[in-house]
């Protein structure tokens, strides 16, 4: 492992080729300028705030930013093979996460914890709507459940803070698989709901082989909601399982979906 106790709250596209971590202790504000381990994972823990102005990576293993001030992610992200792990304490001034890039973890999980606030993409919906886009989010399971420690679901803690103009594109299948019913959080978020993934989901037997319109989920009552207050353009018919074939799948519930009116 290679350790860095960096006073000068700055690090330049530093890299590690070698197998092994990065481990960085660091006083005061620090801006992360490029941050490559190849090899193993990145472990920063900071007495101020982190902000990233460049691309922190660990494709080979996992992530963990820790500040005790605010948690700034830039646009160029944070990417891991392994979990990664945002902490922002308010140790020595508010706890805030920033999200302006995106954070990914290819085969682990993501955890965000903010004393204060979470905020999402903000400057990333700024800079997109001259453009005519917007930028959104695609749940799966994991939003709804609470992590230990906290008392909201992820899925309300990040649309809580997230701008409005940050597209909720709920996955209806998804949600029901880790507990959540479409309808409260559809109804909690009036006008987001842009896009809606019709995915269905079978509770007795956790699985994902029944096609739209043949498993638990209420859609109905879902098309309802977007069709009212939602503000839904766009329904994306997913089915992904193996239990059918591909074409036949998809047909079930391109049938089933005429069969409820669409």
């Amino acid at each position: 492992s290679t350790i860095l106790n960096d006073m000068g709250n700055r690090v330049n596209a530093f890299s590690a080729n070698s197998v092994g971590d990065l481990a960085l202790t660091n006083t005061g504000l620090l801006d992360v300028q490029g941050l490559l381990s190849s090899q193993g994972s990145i472990v920063i823990n900071n007495t101020g705030g982190i902000s990233s102005s460049g691309a922190v990576a660990a494709p080979s293993g996992a992530i963990a930013l820790t500040a005790n001030s605010p948690l700034t992610v830039g646009t160029a992200g944070v990417e891991a093979l392994g979990d990664v792990n945002l902490t922002a304490t308010d140790l020595t001034s508010a706890g805030n996460i920033t999200l302006n890039g995106r954070v990914v973890s290819t085969s682990g999980s993501v955890t965000m914890a903010a004393a204060n606030n979470l905020v999402q993409n903000s400057a990333i919906s700024a800079a997109l709507a001259p453009h005519g886009l917007r930028t959104g989010y695609h749940n799966h399971d994991k939003e709804f459940k609470v992590l230990p420690g906290e008392t909201e679901l992820p899925w309300d803690v990040f649309f809580g803070n997230a701008d409005p103009s940050v597209v909720m594109q709920f996955d209806t299948g998804n949600a029901l698989s880790g507990g959540g019913d479409a309808l409260p959080f559809l109804k909690a978020y009036p006008g987001r709901a842009t896009t809606v993934h019709l995915k269905e989901y079978d509770v007795a037997n956790n699985s994902y082989a029944p096609p739209v319109g043949e498993g638990d989920v209420p859609f109905t009552e879902i098309f309802d909601v977007c069709e009212t207050t939602g503000g839904t353009k766009w329904y994306i018919v997913e089915y992904e399982d193996e239990a059918l074939p591909a074409l036949d799948g998809i047909n079930r519930c391109l049938q089933n979906l005429r069969k409820l009116g669409k």
